[in-house]
């Protein structure tokens, strides 16, 4: 995966206003999401040697995704 950006949608109601997500574990892969202006989560295998860009939420292992989306996703309303 060093050279993919993979992409989910957070949320969307229809309207052209989903939000996407994307992971990279590629530096270049982090930039290109960032500069289409998209959050971009970078799995950074190596933190010592790879600086995680401005902009992009780094994280080391799988075990921080949940944290990381639930952090991103706004609550659905309650309906009554």
């Amino acid at each position: 995966m060093d050279h993919e950006v993979s992409s989910v949608q957070l949320k969307g109601n229809g309207d052209g206003g989903e939000s996407l997500l994307n992971f990279g574990s590629a530096a270049v892969g982090v930039a290109a999401g960032l500069a289409t202006g998209m959050q971009v989560v970078h799995f950074n295998h190596f933190p010592d040697e790879e600086i995680t860009s401005e902009g992009a939420i780094g994280i080391r292992h799988a075990s921080e995704l949940l944290r990381v989306i639930s952090g991103l996703i706004e609550p659905a309303p309650i309906r009554t």
